[in-house]
């Protein structure tokens, strides 16, 4: 198309072709060049710009990843936590319950003992 409109507007031509047209079709060509011209670097700067954007949010959805992993990470570090907290409760209550049974069996003993003594007694006074 280029070659074409060179030729249309070549000296031979451009003599039968009024001066006004010719500058006229001229200032068309510069515009129609500086427009392409526009379009090339938008387009370039909207590649830029696309390019840009798909690695920030690339980076994004790595970062978004660890911080799941870590989330996660601290929920079973949690789970743990509430576990170990349960197992020194019920340590204790195992202390308690066992200082409970000793007590329990302090008088037992001692029921032991007396009955033990009442025994030897009720012997002794059947064998006199």
């Amino acid at each position: 198309m280029h070659l074409e409109s060179q030729r249309l507007f070549s000296d031979d031509l451009t003599a039968s072709v009024p001066e006004s047209l010719v500058e006229e079709v001229r200032s068309l060509r510069l515009a129609l060049r500086d427009s392409r011209e526009r379009q090339r670097r938008g387009a370039l700067e909207s590649a830029r710009r696309i390019f840009a954007l798909t690695s920030e949010v690339t980076r994004l959805e790595n970062l978004n990843s660890a911080y799941r992993r870590q989330l996660e990470s601290m929920v079973v570090d949690e789970q743990m936590i509430e576990l170990a907290l349960r197992l020194v409760q019920q340590c204790e209550r195992n202390r308690a319950l066992r200082a409970a049974c000793r007590d329990c069996s302090c008088p037992t003993r001692e029921y032991n003992r007396l009955f033990r003594e009442l025994m030897r007694l009720t012997q002794g006074v059947s064998s006199n």
